[in-house]
């Protein structure tokens, strides 16, 4: 019995060990400021032709061409590595192919550089994944990241920074090929880590485009919520704790130039959905790494359905997403 006590001590000992690792991560990461009201709405010549250009790719990319993958829907995995290298190149990037084969099958992560006046400096990556679940058309995830993805190349191709920018567009992230050797993540980060690139941030824009002010609209793993609203009108910045001095600095300049509201939070990464997209393929190699997402299946009920639809997103709140990581980036750029 007193074997069996204390095994039971121990355990107790255990579990409020981790939970107070948890609780002290997410107390120290939130960041300030950061209930802002939904309700942006582009005003300038700028922000509309953001906007416009957001909900253009999503539904090309969601609506005409549809499900994206490479073991259910390859011919449109295609057409989309085709429509975003495209896009791509009319901006006056040169994209390169890098190919990842699977069995008798490959697809094609596409990257493309904004070259900086350092050469030496550590480089700032922006990436999204462009394959969607199965057979879903994946509207928000994540034509909404990769909407976001080519939106940043036009706006920050002409910036002239002191830090290189990489823009990739990556293949393979979803099942059942995630976590995975097989993932584009797996295959551009060792490719970095063989060159020997120093890493600024990776910054992996993953499901952006669904947003509530609705109580009750968002969720979350257990113990985050303690901490967090239930009203799904926020962007979300989530780091493992190695990368929490970044995300206090990445978050910090959302801060403020948020036209949404922006929460960041660092968590081990054995929280659930923690690890949910290709910075993990960073933090498995030491790299500094945040997702920027509307948190997914925790708030969008569309989420790896047939129903995620270009229609059920929210392009204005998408909008002022993605111009407070333009300006953030711009800021961290030099």
């Amino acid at each position: 019995m007193r074997t069996l006590l204390r095994l039971l001590a121990g355990v107790v000992v255990g579990l409020v060990g981790i939970f107070g690792l948890v609780m002290g991560a997410m107390a120290l990461s939130k960041l300030p400021g950061q209930d802002k009201d939904l309700g942006f709405k582009p005003a300038t010549e700028h922000e509309r032709a953001m906007r416009e250009e957001l909900e253009q790719h999503v539904r090309v990319l969601a609506g005409d061409i549809g499900p994206r993958n490479l073991n259910f829907a390859p011919e449109n995995l295609a057409r989309a590595r085709d429509y975003i290298e495209g896009e791509l190149a009319a901006r006056g990037l040169a994209v390169t192919r890098q190919t990842v084969t699977v069995e008798d099958r490959s697809g094609d992560n596409l990257l493309a550089s904004i070259a900086g006046s350092d050469p030496k400096a550590p480089v700032i990556v922006l990436a999204a994944h462009y394959d969607s679940y199965n057979t879903a058309p994946g509207a928000n995830d994540n034509a909404s990241g990769v909407a976001a993805l080519l939106a940043l190349a036009r706006v920050l191709k002409d910036t002239a920074p002191s830090r290189s920018i990489l823009l990739a567009a990556l293949v393979n992230e979803e099942p059942p090929y995630f976590k995975s050797e097989f993932m584009g993540s797996e295959h551009f980060a060792e490719a970095l880590k063989q060159e020997k690139r120093e890493v600024e941030l990776m910054l992996s824009l993953e499901t952006l485009g669904y947003y509530s002010p609705k109580p009750k609209s968002q969720a979350y793993p257990f113990p985050v919520g303690l901490l967090f609203p239930d009203t799904g009108g926020f962007v979300g910045l989530v780091s493992n704790v190695a990368s929490r001095p970044k995300l206090v600095r990445f978050g910090g300049l959302m801060q403020q130039k948020a036209r949404v509201g922006a929460n960041g939070i660092a968590l081990p990464a054995f929280i659930e959905g923690v690890d949910w997209s290709d910075h993990l393929s960073f933090w498995k190699r030491g790299y500094d790494a945040l997702m920027v997402t509307d948190t997914a299946v925790f708030r969008y009920p569309y989420y790896h359905t047939l129903e995620d639809t270009a229609d059920k997103l929210d392009y204005d709140s998408l909008t002022g997403v993605v111009l407070a990581v333009e300006e953030s980036v711009r800021e961290l750029a030099r």
